[in-house]
Order: C-alpha cells, then structure tokens, then sequence
C-alpha cells in the first residue's frame, strides 16, 4: 500500500480480525450443502459482521492517530475538509479491500465445504429471484452500510477518545448478538430502525421494500455524516487537529 494507507503491519492486524470472523462462521454448525446457500449464510454470519465493524474501526484508529501526529504531513493541507476527504478517500479503498477479502474466502471456503456438485443456482428463499442476485445485492449494501459505519467512526475519533468508540462498538455487537427481527416486514412504516438489523436476513414482502428500506437507511447515514463533517469543517484547522 501507498504511504496514504495505513501501513502494511498494522493492517495486519485488521485482517487477523476479520480471519477471526471467517472462521468463527466457517465452523458454525450447519447442515447446509448447496454452494450458493452456504456463500450467502458465510457472509451473513453475524461474527463476519461485527469482526469486520472492528477490523474497520482498528483501521480508522491507526489511520486518524498516525497523521494527527504528524506535522510534516499536516501540513499539506490548508484546511480541515480538505484532510478530512483526503482521509475518507482512504476509509472506502480499506472497506473495498476488507469485503474483497470476505468474498474470497467465503467463495472457496463455500466451494470447499459443499464440493462441485453441488452448485446449481436456486431462488432466494423469500424472493423470486435468484440466489446470486441477492448475494451480490447484500455484498453492496455491505460495503456502502460498513463505509457509512467507517466514517462515521473516524469522524467521532476527532470528538471523543477512544473509550467512547469502543463503547458505542460494544453497544453494535450486543445488538447484533441479542436483537432480532422476528415478524415479516411488510410496509415501510415497519421497516428496522436499528442499523444491526440491516446485516441480517430478514423477511421483507417484496425485494423492493428491501431495496428501498435499505435505501432510507444510508440516505439517513450520509445525512449524519453530511452534518458531522460541515460541523468539523467550520472549526479552525490547527485548533483542532494538532
């Protein structure tokens, strides 16, 4: 990785934490044999989920406190909004990496436990549309709810110490861990309000409600993310970074 990633060491550790995730859903009990239902159920594992949140907020940890403190890099940049993009410029190329890496080992790790014979494609279980469709439905808002999720965590580190992230990362998991969503969602009026829920399989009635359930949900995200990042925007640039 280029000087502007987080070094190659660190970000070591962030992928011994994801791998700790694979494997924890790699090794749970399952009587499932076809290729694209064990792919969906390996990526949908609530371990990968949340060591992925903590991979990435690892990640952001090491990427705000290295250039905080270094001056020579500071200052390159004549304001704040201009190193905060340079930085979230950054978050979306480590998430990218992060859920490539998902992919690939679920891909093998699934084609590996179900063998070659047992790949044919078949419907998802509450839509008419095909495994693989959905898959590659959820890798997206995969990747565009963990970027939210990213930002939004380095963002906050600018505000709070690192105490307070590790909290509100604690609050996530035991969401994850404890609340479920048991009845069908069938209008929008209904749609999960928690972020946790919108990792996990959940019965909508139509693909388009998910679809625009989802939708209203990272436009909410971006929206916080829009006011946290003016807010720091129109703060004095040295005052409050060095």
């Amino acid at each position: 990785m280029s000087r502007d990633l987080i070094s190659p060491k660190k970000m070591i550790i962030s992928f011994l934490i994801l791998s700790f995730g694979l494997l924890a859903a790699f090794m749970s009990p399952t009587n499932e044999m076809n290729f694209w239902n064990k792919l969906l159920e390996m990526i949908t594992n609530k371990w990968v989920t949340i060591m992925l949140l903590v991979a990435i907020v690892n990640a952001t940890t090491y990427l705000n406190s290295d250039e905080r403190k270094n001056a020579n890099f500071l200052i390159r940049f004549q304001n704040l909004s201009s190193f905060l993009k340079k930085n979230i410029d950054q978050i979306w190329k480590i998430v990218l990496i992060f859920i490539l890496y998902i992919m690939f080992v679920s891909f093998f790790g699934s084609f590996i436990f179900c063998g070659h014979n047992n790949i044919e494609n078949i419907n998802y279980l509450y839509y008419n549309i095909p495994m693989w469709l959905y898959i590659l439905f959820y890798v997206f808002k995969l990747y565009f709810f963990m970027l939210g999720m990213g930002i939004l965590t380095y963002l906050l580190q600018f505000k709070f110490s690192n105490y307070i992230i590790v909290i509100l990362l604690m609050v996530f998991i035991a969401m994850m861990l404890v609340v479920e969503v048991s009845t069908k969602i069938d209008d929008i009026y209904n749609m999960p309000i928690l972020i946790s829920n919108y990792f996990k399989i959940i019965e909508y009635s139509t693909f388009f409600l998910e679809i625009f359930s989802n939708l209203i949900q990272l436009i909410i995200m971006n929206f916080v993310i829009l006011i946290i990042f003016n807010y720091y925007s129109n703060k004095k640039w040295r005052s409050k970074i060095i």
